[in-house]
């Protein structure tokens, strides 16, 4: 029972994906139809306004303005080679697109290398300016840092040496 069902969703979506190819064709053999006719008018349009014109320049353009337009709807040889350009031209412009983020990204990573290095620059600076001042311990350094701190924002702090002192104890 359940096979029968099965078998009759596939056959109507089978039929379905015929109908909507027969469309497509129709579409696609009425857009040649009218292209070949709108050729046409134009071709029996300028024959009718201009009768003395047909010279062999004349004759040549019209010739390759129906070559073009049959040119335009000739069904693709190659469906693979069609899809694989088209495919190519989508990977070409996403790899435009990654190429221009990498360089930007390059650039944003070049500026933070060089901060990083400004900022290593002035830790030993003042880790040697420390150690000349004859703080090796991290401790001596710290209280070295906070006293010229201290000093520089003429902090008076009572608290802060007595939580200082009773840290160190401990």
């Amino acid at each position: 029972m359940e096979q029968k069902k099965r078998d009759r969703k596939v056959l109507k979506r089978k039929v379905k994906s015929k109908e909507k190819i027969a469309l497509r064709r129709k579409a696609i053999k009425k857009k040649h139809k009218e292209d070949r006719d709108e050729a046409y008018l134009q071709r029996q349009f300028r024959l009718k306004s201009a009768p003395f014109r047909n010279t062999p320049e004349i004759m040549r353009q019209e010739q390759e303005d129906a070559e073009s337009v049959a040119a335009r709807h000739q069904p693709v040889a190659n469906k693979a080679l069609f899809h694989q350009r088209q495919v190519t031209d989508q990977q070409a412009a996403n790899d435009k697109m990654i190429i221009e983020r990498l360089k930007h990204n390059q650039k944003i990573l070049e500026a933070l290398e060089e901060a990083i290095k400004l900022e290593d620059d002035e830790r030993k600076a003042v880790q040697e300016q420390l150690e000349s001042e004859g703080h090796h311990t991290l401790r001596e350094k710290m209280d070295a840092l906070t006293a010229k701190a201290e000093e520089t924002l003429d902090i008076d702090n009572s608290e802060l040496h007595e939580a200082l002192a009773e840290k160190a104890e401990k």
